[in-house]
């Protein structure tokens, strides 16, 4: 499920990225040759479109974690997994769903809620998560995949979200995404202030710098990260590595 759902996903917006790159190119955009009708897409339109693109790149992030997440736990209720099977890490992720946005418990009082908890670990009860109580930590970047990774134990090569290229993408999706969100910034004046290819120069190695993040580069690091992130869950998965 998780790695369909991430395939569909990321071929959803290379399809409107790559709308995006013949839009600022000299491409005429044809939809049917059997209409006559001419609709021109004019510079504020191609703004809003282009800032459009950072919501479904952020769309892509969290729904990425939101459905490793349930990936890992419906790995633990299809195996029967109980509490005290799962590692120290997971224990403390699930404890921390169940205490978190209690709104259908508000009739119990605290020592029932204890009561019930407690019962469901002794009785070594088979796992299962309240999918509307997980916790990405506030606003995703990619520190926060990191920090979300070693809240479930995965294995996540940190490197990315330190260097330069993918933490700063992030910082910046996430930043866009919010001002989006919150109706503090338009849509044209976000997408005015960025080109599809951005700007890049050579290093010493002849390989290509980023000096001007374009759309292209924000798509490109965006999936790279979130194509190693799904890895590491498969792994994690794979190897059951959520076992004590």
């Amino acid at each position: 499920m998780l790695r369909d759902e991430f395939d569909t996903r990321v071929s959803e917006i290379e399809k409107y990225f790559l709308l995006l790159q013949k839009i600022e190119g000299d491409y005429k955009i044809i939809t049917d040759f059997n209409r006559t009708e001419d609709f021109r897409i004019d510079d504020d339109l191609s703004k809003i479109l282009k800032a459009n693109g950072f919501l479904l790149l952020y769309n892509l992030i969290e729904s990425t974690l939101f459905n490793s997440v349930v990936e890992i736990f419906d790995e633990l209720k299809t195996n029967g997994i109980t509490y005290n099977a799962i590692s120290s890490e997971l224990k403390k992720f699930w404890l921390k769903t169940k205490y978190r946005n209690q709104e259908e418990e508000t009739h119990l009082n605290t020592s029932q809620k204890f009561y019930d908890y407690v019962e469901e670990i002794v009785k070594n009860l088979p796992i299962e998560l309240i999918v509307n109580r997980i916790d990405y930590g506030g606003s995703i970047d990619a520190k926060k995949i990191k920090d979300f990774s070693n809240d479930l134990g995965l294995s996540f090569n940190d490197n990315n979200y330190k260097s330069y290229p993918n933490g700063k993408a992030f910082s910046i999706i996430r930043d866009y995404r919010n001002k989006l969100a919150h109706g503090s910034n338009s849509f044209a004046s976000i997408g005015k202030d960025h080109t599809f290819k951005g700007k890049t120069k050579k290093g010493d190695n002849n390989e290509d710098i980023v000096t001007e993040f374009g759309l292209e580069h924000f798509k490109k690091f965006t999936i790279e990260h979130l194509t190693a992130f799904v890895y590491s869950v498969e792994s994690y998965i794979n190897n059951e590595l959520y076992r004590a």
